[in-house]
């Protein structure tokens, strides 16, 4: 990324899934995207080409693409224009869903007393190897489906060891401080009624991770309980061995994200590529909503001309911000969208690039087959 003090300096805050960031900050994310977009090119197999290719690469494009364009409106906010809403292979639409999913769940929902909350990380040993990446993502892939069911299992019971109300499980993946490769563990997070019986209920959970650990490692994976059985409060402040009904809020939605502060673009499509590997297509899991199923919003790109903003700024593929006239955002959306054409076509291994021509070729496709 280029030095900050290259950047235009734009008095505006943008507005990311309820979060304002500044131009500067936003760009580095859309940095980041690029670079993720790139790793995963380059981390394609040259031996295998077939019209899902195609696919995949024009969701790529797409996903480079995505809210470079945003519109000026009162108080200086700005906001996306154009959205590829796909949330596997764009970082951004998934980071905003997800903060979606987790505050539609929590929405308006009034604790009773002495309810519990409880937090557990679930690990896996660190992968040694390439093979052990694959061994431990397909493991834990499992491993979330059979505790899930047990989890199920006792709930239906409703004894008071396990009164459990809802819970969330979520699989992430990330490279561990000693080792170069990836290896997974789940994040847990339930909600029990007044009277659990703390120890017998994580030792309940304790138990089964023993046991599907041993089972397929030949060892036992650790459990930790950063939450080990909180009550939640209502209230703003934190009282005693409590934690607010906010902080409670942001548990229930950490499971659900699968990115990790310290991801490099290359561990971003290393991950994808081991997700698809092991066959998973949602990580995360939880007890149904007490408001209801959550209803994905139709996309959110907008036409600032109609709108009448009164200006747009414009990330080209340098990275570099652009503040101009509104009436210049179609011509600037399709420069983007060529922008990104070509640094994805530029990036595609020879192989790919030639595997394509004569697909193309041989089969007479539209040129819609080409990222747009």
């Amino acid at each position: 990324m280029k030095n900050n003090t290259h950047y235009p300096q734009f008095p505006v805050r943008i507005s990311v899934g309820g979060k304002l960031e500044t131009v500067n900050e936003f760009g580095r994310r859309l940095n980041f995207q690029r670079n993720a977009v790139l790793a995963r090119i380059a981390s394609m197999r040259r031996d295998q080409f077939d019209p899902l290719t195609i696919d995949y690469i024009n969701s790529l494009a797409k996903a480079l693409v995505c809210r470079r364009i945003l519109g000026v409106g009162k108080r200086n906010l700005a906001e996306h224009c154009d959205v590829c809403d796909q949330t596997t292979r764009c970082d951004h639409c998934r980071h905003i869903r997800s903060k979606e999913r987790s505050a539609h769940r929590a929405a308006g929902v009034q604790y009773r007393s002495r309810e519990l909350a409880f937090h557990t990380i679930l690990t896996t040993p660190a992968s040694r190897s390439a093979s052990d990446e694959i061994k431990n993502v397909k493991f834990i892939a499992a491993a979330k489906e059979r505790l899930i069911s047990e989890i199920r299992k006792a709930s239906r019971r409703k004894t008071q060891q396990f009164p459990l109300i809802e819970y969330v499980v979520g699989i992430h993946c990330k490279r561990t401080a000693d080792s170069k490769y990836l290896s997974c563990h789940l994040h847990l997070v339930l909600r029990t009624a007044a009277g659990c019986d703390v120890p017998t209920f994580r030792f309940s959970i304790d138990d089964l991770w023993r046991e599907l650990t041993v089972k397929e490692f030949g060892l036992s994976a650790h459990t930790t309980w950063p939450v080990p059985g909180f009550r939640i409060n209502n209230a703003k402040k934190r009282r005693g061995r409590s934690i607010t009904s906010t902080r409670y809020a942001n548990l229930l939605a950490y499971p659900m994200r699968t990115a990790e502060n310290d991801d490099t673009p290359e561990v971003v499509a290393r991950r994808e590529w081991l997700f698809q590997t092991a066959g998973i297509s949602n990580t995360y899991s939880g007890s149904n909503s007490t408001n209801g199923q959550y209803e994905q919003p139709t996309k959110a790109s907008f036409d600032p001309v109609k709108l009448g903003k009164k200006s747009i700024i414009v990330y080209h593929m340098d990275g570099l911000p652009e503040q101009m006239r509104t009436s210049l955002f179609y011509e600037q959306r399709d420069s983007i969208r060529a922008e990104a054409k070509e640094v994805v076509m530029n990036a595609l291994p020879s192989e790919i690039q030639h595997a394509w021509e004569t697909y193309v070729w041989n089969t007479s496709a539209p040129s819609s087959t080409v990222p747009v």
